[in-house]
């Protein structure tokens, strides 16, 4: 559709050209008369979504993007990096929407911190997200405690279905278990009946396999004591000593 300009003053063509600045339309024209056509959309910006936004090595999360290439585009098997290290997934298509969405395996060994997600489809649109490793921890239900007294270690942070050892001191294996998907477990020992009095000991938890997974903590064994009772008394009467 034409559009004359003869007999626009100053404040009609502010007005024109205001409202051909917001209008989905281009507006073309020699000078006298104008012709509108349609304004192509511009391309949205790549969004990228993971979920959950914290995981452990080894863990599956989701990842989810829109605004990716059109025309045939696909994520390919492993082109998704984690940290720089690929990711294990399978190839997905971008639907015509440019949207995809799949799943994707933490690697092993990534370090715990803050880790760049990137995504680079075939046709080279990209886009990062960070997912946050937490590091290993291990905690001790008692701290102190005699030879054969039993202690729980929580830990947490290790590789999701990954068998962690724990160990104590130098008196070496003490008990091991399977971390849950999301790295978590739980191991009851009893310390060591060879273990020196008193002694410190580090008490080290290490997933198995080629990953370097460890964490640390202490417990201490108190020195030996005994109590005579009575405390006082005359010679050669009987007493009881414990300890």
């Amino acid at each position: 559709m034409g559009h004359r300009n003869a007999g626009l003053g100053l404040t009609g063509l502010l007005a024109l050209s205001i409202a051909l600045a917001l209008s989905p339309l281009a507006i073309l024209g020699d000078g006298n008369a104008f012709t509108s056509v349609a304004r192509a959309a511009p391309s949205p910006a790549p969004v990228l979504i993971i979920s959950p936004m914290s995981a452990v090595p080894n863990q599956t999360i989701l990842v989810a993007g829109t605004g990716f290439s059109t025309g045939g585009a696909y994520i390919a098997a492993s082109s998704i990096t984690v940290g720089g290290v690929a990711a294990i997934h399978n190839q997905v298509p971008v639907h015509t929407n440019g949207s995809f969405s799949l799943q994707i395996t933490i690697p092993v060994n990534a370090a715990p911190g803050s880790q760049a997600i990137v995504v680079t489809d075939s046709q080279g649109t990209s886009k990062t997200a960070t997912v946050s490793i937490p590091g290993r921890s291990i905690s001790l239900s008692n701290t102190s405690g005699v030879r054969g007294s039993v202690i729980t270690a929580t830990l947490a942070g290790f590789p999701g279905q990954h068998v962690v050892t724990v160990t104590y001191g130098s008196q070496g294996v003490v008990g091991s278990g399977l971390a849950s998907f999301d790295g978590k477990l739980t191991v009851s020992f009893a310390v060591p009946p060879t273990a020196l009095i008193p002694s410190t000991n580090t008490v080290t938890a290490v997933s198995g396999g080629n990953v370097s997974a460890t964490a640390t903590a202490t417990h201490t064994i108190p020195d030996a004591k005994i109590t005579v009772s009575p405390a006082t008394g005359a010679a050669n009467a009987e007493v009881t000593v414990a300890g």
